[in-house]
């Protein structure tokens, strides 16, 4: 019974992971004719510039009382690059190997308007 629990309760995570409703950013993405190691390229690419655009806009203050080090990529950046290079969210595309901690930051306060 045990181990029916657990894989119960690890098939929730994951799917929860998965839809993301999670601080992680595991929205699958493809673009036509893209190899795979082209699209991890590009997602680092992203991932440092929702990293950085953060870094920038807060290097002199705090957000929610949190230092520039302690927080997060910002979520609609990194989607706003990938979009911008072609790729398009899907449910069947590439997976990274590795998530990243994202986060959505409300309006006026995230690097880009939206």
């Amino acid at each position: 019974m045990k181990t029916k629990l657990a894989i119960a309760v690890g098939a929730f995570v994951g799917a929860t992971l998965l839809a993301g409703c999670g601080p992680y950013n595991t929205v699958q993405f493809h673009r036509d004719n893209t190899p795979y190691g082209a699209f991890l390229a590009d997602r680092e690419q992203c991932v440092a510039q929702a990293a950085k655009c953060i870094a920038q806009r807060y290097a002199n203050s705090s957000y929610n009382g949190e230092k520039v080090e302690q927080l997060y990529p910002s979520r609609l950046v990194y989607m706003s690059c990938m979009d911008s290079r072609g790729y398009l969210p899907v449910t069947d595309g590439f997976v990274p190997p590795v998530l990243v901690l994202m986060t959505d930051y409300p309006p006026g306060r995230d690097c880009i308007a939206h």
